[in-house]
């Protein structure tokens, strides 16, 4: 019984002491605002977005005349028979699948 005065007497010192040292709640803390700051856009920002869109019309832009490519020789001109003609037909895949599984497609 003598430890438990003990605890009582060294919480009230602690209260106490804690009142002492600690800084009264004041409600008009509450009820100022915070400063807010306005977001800005810099200034560099915007100018550089310009540029860059200056800069690709000027190099996407093309003054080159334009090649007409109907006079361009012909290189991929079959003459006679189709290539690989000579080849058998391979099998169809079909085969390979059993015969009560039909696949029709819409």
């Amino acid at each position: 019984m003598n430890n438990d005065h003990d605890l009582r007497e060294r919480f009230a010192h602690q209260r106490r002491s804690d009142h002492e040292h600690a800084p009264a709640w004041n409600p008009r803390h509450l009820e100022v605002p915070a400063a807010r700051t306005a977001w800005h856009l810099p200034v560099w920002l915007p100018l550089t977005a310009a540029a860059c869109v200056m800069l690709s019309f000027v190099w996407l832009h093309d003054d080159s005349p334009r090649v007409d490519l109907t006079a361009m020789p012909e290189f991929f001109t079959t003459e006679g028979e189709p290539l690989f003609a000579s080849l058998t037909p391979p099998t169809p895949s079909d085969s390979f699948l059993p015969i009560y599984l039909t696949i029709q497609l819409p």
